[in-house]
């Protein structure tokens, strides 16, 4: 070894010697946490939680909002005679009508209104989960119904497309699942020259009816189109009723309560001149031949839903943040305040010179760890924290190197429950 590399290699065992090492400080409980700094000022309103916009994805922190999978099944109600799904191809349709919707989920488009916006792209962070009853092996969450008295759908009759009789006989694992209900036009109706038999449907909390996909699957194979049998067909339309379901209303009458989904005059297609001259809306709850984007304020509409309290569509969603995943860990790198609820899937860590806010309230996973680097911080600011699964989580653990500590701040009567 040359005088250089010992010289290097005795320097490297010295810093490491000297490098003082990390200890770790556990707090499960405000009320005996000698590491806290216990404050009681007021710092903000609780109805900031209850504002849908703070529900808006950061696309800088992901990981805080995961996706949130919403559970379904799909039923076809068909007749006992005349032309109609076969097993085969209600399946496949059905699994490519998921698979689709999916897709237009996870990649949402910019708003092509108001002209020239610069409205924001964000991940919608939702998507749907075709799934049975966890009691049949065999189940895959796909059913047939022969019912000649419920398989229609009457769209020029406000009291068949809105009944729930379907889903009241129908209807699985009610409250905890969309159930989706394949329906078709009325035979009769579409002989008739002022029945235009289209793809139609509506959203209900628990259920969604689309009518017109056998139709349209019987039409596209005498057409020879090579998408034959694809629930592609349908899938926007799926996407449109499911934003009902979640809370979402059209917007081309008074922008959906939300402010950038400006009115517009509802054009399926762009046309040379008129009203329906480009650009027009490709907003998914408008009628249009796209009904592919979300915008902020609706996607934030749909997770509020999904975390405030006594919320029904919470109880849709598959609780994937029970079980620490550590591929989900949210890693805090600058100053960011947190005024939402959310569900973590994994560990936070509040990195060296960062810090933290949390205004409202936090469902750890199983096992999962709040840490605060050495320099640090975290603000609890009348916030619960706790696991929404009956488990335990592991607590705070505050990190020090040397003279570096990281902080801890209590305000407003703040709670650590379910720990340790």
């Amino acid at each position: 070894m040359n005088h250089n590399a010992a010289y290097l290699f005795i320097l490297s065992l010295t810093l490491f010697r000297c490098s003082p090492s990390i200890k770790k400080q556990i707090v499960t409980n405000i009320s005996n946490a000698s590491e806290a700094k216990i404050l009681s000022h007021q710092s903000y309103k609780n109805s900031i939680c209850d504002q849908a916009n703070n529900y808006q994805p950061d696309t800088n922190y992901l990981n805080s909002l995961p996706v949130k999978w919403i559970r379904v099944n799909v039923h076809f109600i068909q007749p006992s005679e005349g032309d109609k799904f076969t097993k085969d191809e209600g399946t496949q349709y059905a699994i490519s009508m998921i698979s689709v919707a999916n897709e237009y989920l996870a990649h949402n488009q910019k708003m092509n209104l108001p002209a020239d916006n610069t409205t924001p792209v964000l991940p919608t962070r939702i998507r749907y989960d075709l799934c049975g009853s966890t009691e049949a092996s065999n189940d895959i969450g796909i059913y047939f119904h022969t019912d000649d008295s419920l398989f229609t759908y009457n769209k020029k009759d406000n009291s068949n497309q809105f009944s729930k009789r379907q889903f009241e006989k129908y209807g699985r694992e009610k409250g905890s699942k969309i159930n989706i209900f394949m329906l078709e036009h009325p035979p009769d109706s579409i002989l008739s020259q002022t029945y235009k038999a289209s793809k139609d449907g509506i959203g209900a909390p628990y259920f969604i009816k689309l009518a017109g996909a056998y139709q349209s699957f019987k039409e596209e194979n005498e057409d020879g189109d090579e998408h034959t049998g694809g629930g592609w067909q349908i899938a926007r339309l799926l996407n449109h009723e499911a934003g009902h379901s979640l809370g979402l209303g059209h917007t081309w009458r008074s922008g959906g309560d939300c402010e950038d989904t400006p009115p517009n005059p509802n054009c399926w297609e762009v046309t040379p001149n008129g009203k329906c001259k480009a650009p027009i809306s490709n907003n998914v709850m408008d009628y249009n031949n796209c009904q592919c984007a979300y915008s902020p304020c609706q996607i934030g509409k749909i997770h509020y839903g999904f975390h405030r309290q006594n919320s029904k569509t919470a109880d849709l969603l598959v609780k994937a943040w029970c079980k620490k995943n550590e591929t989900l860990n949210v890693s805090i790198k600058d100053s960011i305040v947190w005024q939402s609820h959310k569900y973590i899937h994994g560990d936070i860590y509040i990195e060296d010179n960062a810090s933290l806010e949390i205004q409202c309230s936090i469902s750890m996973p199983k096992d999962g760890t709040i840490v605060i680097k050495p320099n640090g911080k975290l603000i609890l600011n009348g916030c619960r924290i706790y696991n929404d699964c009956e488990n335990k989580w592991n607590g705070i653990e505050i990190q020090s190197r040397g003279s570096q500590k990281g902080a801890l701040e209590v305000f407003n009567h703040s709670l650590l429950e379910n720990t340790y």
